[in-house]
């Protein structure tokens, strides 16, 4: 990371910002380094230690010091994240791979730096998910399986799994992808990494329409558009026009009312989305993020002829004609 330049005053000038938020997980690994081995009395003492020897310092303050030539590679990932040029990523990546051949996210970083094609990024994620299984050994995904976030090495593998099986379902849609999909969600219950937000689309799309509401009753109460709809959808794909699918969607449209003219306008989403750079629950933002990943659902619904899209806009005509959207 490039230094913070001098200034006049004695306080320390102000840090780069982060463009990558994994680098921070270097943080993560020097207090392990520096706790290792220690007992600590009482969480306030091991609170007191972390005050003392890493809150308030800047990633650029940190100081690794690997043991082995895995830790070695990873070490430069970490620069590589926190690197704002794409020239430097490359070069640290690369440089990663040539200390330690099983450094996982040097294969996630070059698959989204440099692979141009589907064919390339699914080549770079897959040797990243063979080099990150490597790495960790068999063992581990035995003994952690469920609470594999939680332990810092494994975050590689996960990033590398979740990459190529997002590229996969993105090139084919094939089952594949869903496998890893339902590993990376058994692997880490807590699912830190969103796993849910693609599997749930991804097991619609496929027509496994009682794993995804399954899936999607986890999810119901959750204040964002993409979990009110989708359940919505999910209880009309298994039921028709129930009872409990109208309630689901009339609570859907309480918490995001774009939604529904945002999905039956899909000849403007890309352009749309491709605008967004970030967004709240309820907004018209909000809306376009989840009708991009989700209208294939919503339209492609081969086994009825009234499709989920229909459904929606029979329930919602006079809603409709007080939206203006875009």
């Amino acid at each position: 990371m490039i230094k913070p330049k001098k200034t006049k005053s004695k306080s320390k000038a102000a840090p780069v910002p982060i463009h990558d938020r994994r680098a921070i997980e270097k943080f993560s690994a020097y207090s392990g380094k520096l706790m290792k081995g220690m007992n600590f009395n009482s969480l306030e003492e091991a609170n007191a230690f972390i005050g003392k020897h890493i809150s308030g310092r800047y990633l650029d303050d940190i100081e690794l010091t690997p043991e082995t030539p895995l830790e070695a590679a990873q070490a430069k990932i970490y620069d590589a994240f926190a690197a704002a040029s794409t020239k430097k990523r490359i070069a640290l990546a690369n440089e990663a791979l040539k200390i330690c051949p099983d450094c996982a996210d040097a294969y996630v970083l070059l698959a989204e730096e440099t692979a141009r094609t589907y064919s390339q990024a699914i080549k770079l994620y897959r040797k990243g998910v063979q080099a990150g299984r490597r790495a960790l050994g068999e063992d581990i995904f035995k003994k952690h399986a469920g609470n594999f976030w939680s332990i810092l090495e494994t975050r590689p593998y996960m990033r590398a799994l979740f990459g190529y099986a997002s590229t996969l379902w993105n090139c084919d849609g094939d089952e594949e992808a869903l496998e890893c999909l339902r590993e990376l969600m058994c692997l880490n219950k807590n699912d830190n990494q969103g796993v849910r937000y693609m599997l749930a689309p991804a097991l619609i799309e496929a027509g496994q329409y009682k794993e995804a509401k399954q899936l999607l009753k986890t999810m119901k109460d959750e204040p964002i558009a993409c979990s009110k709809y989708s359940w919505a959808l999910a209880l009309y794909l298994i039921e028709g026009s129930s009872t409990a699918a109208s309630n689901a969607l009339e609570d859907a449209v309480n918490q995001n009312g774009y939604v529904p003219g945002a999905l039956m306008n899909i000849e403007l989403l890309e352009e749309a989305f491709e605008q967004l750079d970030s967004y709240v629950p309820g907004s018209l933002e909000e809306a376009v993020a989840y009708s991009w990943e989700w209208f294939p659902a919503w339209y492609d619904y081969e086994q009825s002829s009234a499709p989920p899209i229909v459904w929606l806009a029979d329930c919602l005509d006079a809603h409709l004609e007080k939206q203006s959207i875009f």
